[in-house]
């Protein structure tokens, strides 16, 4: 696993300090991976507010979509995430 791939994961797997370091060694943080998501759509479909926060603090592009379309609300109102999806709209 690459060091992409391991930072998409730390984002669905709700590792804000793994994150956190990654951005700090330079990580872009609109990264894909090969569906076009970007580590706030992941973060925002899993309902990590933490990390949603701090991928808009470093930057990340809000309504960015993947492949298919989806935003990182669109992803977040999926998967049931209302305070991630009150958040997003919020930040907009």
């Amino acid at each position: 696993m690459n060091c992409c791939e391991e930072f998409l994961n730390a984002c669905r797997l709700g590792s804000l300090l793994a994150v956190q370091s990654y951005l700090d060694e330079g990580l872009s943080v609109d990264v894909q991976n090969s569906e076009g998501e970007t580590a706030l759509q992941i973060a925002a479909a899993n309902g990590f507010i933490d990390i949603v926060s701090l991928l808009l603090d470093k930057g990340a592009l809000i309504d960015h979509p993947n492949c298919y379309g989806w935003t990182p609300l669109m992803h977040a109102a999926r998967h049931g995430h209302s305070a991630t999806v009150a958040y997003l709209l919020k930040m907009k």
